[in-house]
């Protein structure tokens, strides 16, 4: 059944499947991904021989760009935030 849902899955979405396959590939020759504002993980796991710890690298490969892209996102927002608060002189906390 899940074999299904994923086969469905990237049948609908195909361009997720275009992005995991373009960010692995990336990564596998730079050996590092990237979130949008150029924080940088590397990876050496991806060049490892044991299957198990490959996959793992593979998924961190995957999921960091998107999962440390909003993460940073995040942080700049409340920088600004506090930035806001404080020139504002309101007495909200972070």
């Amino acid at each position: 059944k899940a074999d299904e849902f994923i086969r469905c899955y990237f049948e609908k979405y195909g361009r997720v499947k275009e992005y995991f396959q373009g960010t692995l590939e990336k990564a596998m020759k730079d050996i590092y991904v990237s979130t949008i504002l150029g924080r940088r993980r590397y990876i050496p796991d991806l060049k490892s021989k044991n299957p198990t710890v490959r996959k793992f690298a593979e998924r961190a490969a995957i999921n960091m760009p998107v999962q440390g892209s909003s993460a940073d996102i995040l942080k700049l927002a409340m920088v600004k935030i506090e930035k806001d608060l404080t020139k504002n002189n309101l007495k909200s906390m972070m």
